[in-house]
């Protein structure tokens, strides 16, 4: 049984963990070995301090028997490629290794667009790396879809690698 609550400032360490192990499992083979390596929870627990807050962000857990397994990260659309107007987007959503196919992403993504819909949001976008199919086949069958926007910000990521914008439209704009 999958359960959805709110983050809250204490939850930091563990999302940075599943953050830091997420991008270790999911990206290998997509990004450098060099740059997996070299990803440290200590580093993610001082950035999550400060995404974890602010205006219009949202993060939710993923729990199941009290250990947490995934997140979700929601705020307006960030200016990247000229998103459309009025969108929320998911800037993060993780599960922990070995975890995923349980149903937390898509409880997850669930809430966000749910939550996306009800603030009277225009739609939901987010960024997938191009080359991870697994997670763009996932966006695909919880109803998103690619709208033709890619780029290759940020740099560090590594040459060639590109990411996909997905959205999906609700209807009424904000």
């Amino acid at each position: 049984m999958v359960e959805i609550r709110s983050a809250h400032a204490a939850d930091v360490p563990e999302i940075a963990r599943i953050h830091v192990d997420s991008w270790k499992d999911a990206y290998r083979g997509i990004l450098a070995d060099e740059l997996l390596a070299g990803l440290r929870v200590e580093d993610r627990v001082a950035v999550w301090e400060r995404w974890i807050e602010g205006e219009d962000v949202r993060v939710w857990l993923a729990e199941s028997a009290g250990v947490v397994e995934g997140f979700c990260r929601l705020s307006a659309a960030r200016a990247i490629a000229d998103p459309p107007h009025g969108f929320a987007e998911v800037t993060h959503l993780y599960v922990r290794p070995g975890r995923t196919r349980g149903g937390q992403g898509g409880a997850l993504l669930t809430e966000a667009l749910r939550f996306a819909q009800g603030a009277s949001y225009a739609g939901l976008l987010l960024w997938v790396l191009e080359d991870n199919l697994r997670a763009r086949r996932f966006y695909e069958r919880m109803g998103l879809a690619a709208d033709g926007a890619r780029h290759d910000e940020p740099d560090w990521l590594g040459p060639g690698v590109f990411e996909v914008r997905y959205a999906v439209r609700f209807g009424e704009t904000r």
